[in-house]
């Protein structure tokens, strides 16, 4: 697993700048379903944990804050 901020975010995918290699990007991670539009409310910048394979391809897991978008109710 790997830190970084969100480079740029396209349909359900994201670019990653990872922390540890900053004058690289990653190729585009999939951003699965629960981290997509409000309900992960990710946008550039913002820092998030991922993980890729070894031919490049991967997921974003989580926001690296430990918080969600609006999507979401805190009640249930």
């Amino acid at each position: 697993m790997q830190a970084g901020r969100i480079s740029s975010i396209s349909g359900n995918t994201a670019v990653v700048i990872p922390d540890l290699n900053p004058e690289s990007v990653t190729l585009p991670l999939v951003v699965p379903w629960h981290l997509r539009g409000n309900y992960g409310d990710l946008c550039a910048g913002m820092r998030v944990l991922f993980d890729t394979c070894m031919d490049g391809t991967g997921i974003v897991i989580a926001r690296a804050d430990g918080g969600h978008g609006k999507g979401w109710n805190d009640a249930q």
